[in-house]
């Protein structure tokens, strides 16, 4: 499906607009539409189909799967993908945690002066930690944080869900911490792109990994709140 054309990247799971029947996610140039155009169609179409796969949890799955593996450059959106906060509206007992890598453009002065120099402008990258999951404090967590509160940067690797591209090095990266304990507690430098390895759960499975200096790791006792960023612009 055609979703119109951009000259900026576009990351579909952290679409603000999307069709309110489906959750597809829609560009800033379809911003005052409330459905995507299958909508229209008898039966709704494929927007239908959308619809029925979100409502369990296999086919959920499968839609942000298909997000994540989208190119920001594309200038077609995957038919089956979802924004993320459609998800959080209409399924808030779903976890997105390990979907939430999610790649947000850089803005402001630095986007822009590295445009004007002809270089690629630095961006971030939002991480999941799923403390039911994995168990970072068996990893060396609370060595990161007595390391980088003195000033000194720590290496690591994280995965990066179903990303296969687009982190450089140099951009950056935020760990978000889900379930108990919400909110941000890390931050770093990617100092590497996307590769693969052995699965961190030990299923003998491949993941996607991107090496990563921390300069801020926090207990998650002093995480920052999502509180202190909303209604603020990065």
């Amino acid at each position: 499906m055609t979703t119109g054309q951009s000259d900026t990247a576009f990351i579909p799971a952290d679409a603000e607009h999307f069709c309110s029947h489906c959750g597809f996610p829609l560009r800033d140039s379809q911003r005052n539409q409330r459905h995507c155009q299958q909508y229209a169609l008898p039966g709704h179409g494929r927007c239908g189909k959308r619809y029925q796969d979100a409502q369990n949890d296999g086919g959920l799955r499968r839609r942000l799967d298909a997000t994540q593996r989208a190119n920001p450059d594309d200038r077609r959106t995957r038919e089956d993908a979802i924004a993320h906060a459609w998800v959080r509206q209409h399924r808030p007992e779903f976890d997105l945690g390990p979907w939430e890598a999610a790649q947000a453009p850089s803005q402001g002065s630095a986007a822009k002066a590295a445009a004007v120099q002809g270089a690629k402008p630095t961006r971030a990258f939002l991480l999941g930690w799923a403390p039911e999951s994995f168990l970072w404090e068996d990893e060396g967590y609370y060595d990161a944080i007595e390391v980088t509160a003195s000033g000194v940067t720590v290496s690591d690797r994280w995965t990066v869900g179903g990303r296969k591209s687009g982190i450089r090095p140099g951009d950056r990266a935020f760990v978000w911490r889900y379930q108990d304990h919400r909110g941000l507690v890390a931050s770093g430098t990617f100092t590497s792109g996307v590769y693969d390895d052995e699965h961190w759960d030990g299923s003998g499975h491949a993941a996607n990994y991107a090496d990563v200096k921390w300069d801020m790791v926090l207990h998650y006792d002093d995480c920052l709140p999502i509180e202190q960023f909303e209604g603020r612009n990065p």
